[in-house]
């Protein structure tokens, strides 16, 4: 199984002769959500059942197919696009996040605290996680 996000970096980098700047760049683009960093591990688990039931799956394939991805486990990639040298060409690179630096540096990254909304209000000793 393949857990895959797409990105657009918008100026030209060369990915061969920087593939660092390139990954970093990426990595960047991975966003710190309140539910982690884009692709990370706990970010993709809080995703993955709704992203199972989207086409009106039962829910007893849905737990069939959680416990078998979580079996086999899943690869994360990241496929960036960005503007090429001249004439409208597109660059197109896929990352494997597993065996790059990019992996450390995503699961070791807090969930971003959510700022309350209109008339809600967080106490201050509520158990947030955070």
């Amino acid at each position: 199984f393949v857990v895959l996000e797409a990105k657009h970096i918008g100026r030209p980098m060369d990915p061969e002769g920087n593939p660092d700047g390139f990954q970093r760049g990426a990595r960047h683009r991975l966003k710190n959500t309140c539910g982690g960093r884009q692709m990370s591990e706990a970010w993709i688990e809080d995703r993955l059942k709704p992203a199972l039931k989207r086409n009106g799956t039962t829910d007893a394939k849905v737990k069939s197919k959680e416990t078998e991805i979580r079996d086999a486990e899943y690869a994360r990639w990241v496929f960036v696009c960005q503007p090429g040298a001249a004439n409208g060409a597109r660059t197109y690179v896929f990352i494997d996040i597993g065996s790059s630096d990019i992996m450390k540096k995503i699961d070791q990254t807090r969930p971003k605290p959510r700022k309350p909304r209109g008339g809600e209000t967080q106490s201050p000793s509520a158990d947030t996680g955070f």
